[in-house]
C-alpha cells in the first residue's frame, strides 16, 4: 500500500528527525514500523515521542512536528477507512449465482409481498 499518505508520512518524519538534528532517523524508522506491522504501540510511541519534542522550544521544530503530526492523522485516517471498506468488500463479494439465492430465499419472497 503506497500511495500519498504513505509518501507524505515518511517525508514529514525525514523532515523531523532532521529538524532535531538526530544522528538516526528516530522518526523514519517508527513510521517504518507502524507502515509494515500497523501495531498500536507503535503508534503509541510515536504520540508520547510527539509530546517529548513539543517542549522543544523551537520555531522550526514546531513546524516540522505539526507537519508530522498531521501527516500521520491523516495516514491513519486513511488506513482505517480503506481496512474498513476493505472487509466489508470482501464480505460482500458474491457471484450472481450466491445473490440470486439469497433473493430466492423465503424470508425474502415474504418482505416482497408484504
Amino acid at each position: 500500500m503506497q500511495n500519498k499518505y504513505i509518501k507524505s508520512l515518511r517525508l514529514r518524519a525525514i523532515q523531523l528527525d532532521r529538524s532535531l538534528l538526530l544522528e538516526y532517523n528516530y522518526f523514519s524508522l517508527l513510521v517504518n514500523c507502524l507502515i509494515k506491522d500497523n501495531n498500536p504501540r507503535v503508534i503509541n510511541r510515536i504520540c508520547r515521542s510527539l509530546l517529548e519534542v513539543i517542549r522543544i522550544n523551537d520555531t522550526r521544530v514546531h513546524k516540522a512536528t505539526k507537519a508530522f503530526r498531521d501527516s500521520l492523522i491523516r495516514y491513519l485516517g486513511y488506513r482505517y477507512i480503506y481496512e474498513s471498506c476493505r472487509e466489508k468488500s470482501v464480505i460482500k463479494k458474491m457471484d450472481i449465482n450466491q445473490l440470486y439465492g439469497e433473493l430466492n430465499h423465503p424470508i425474502y419472497i415474504q418482505m416482497l409481498y408484504l
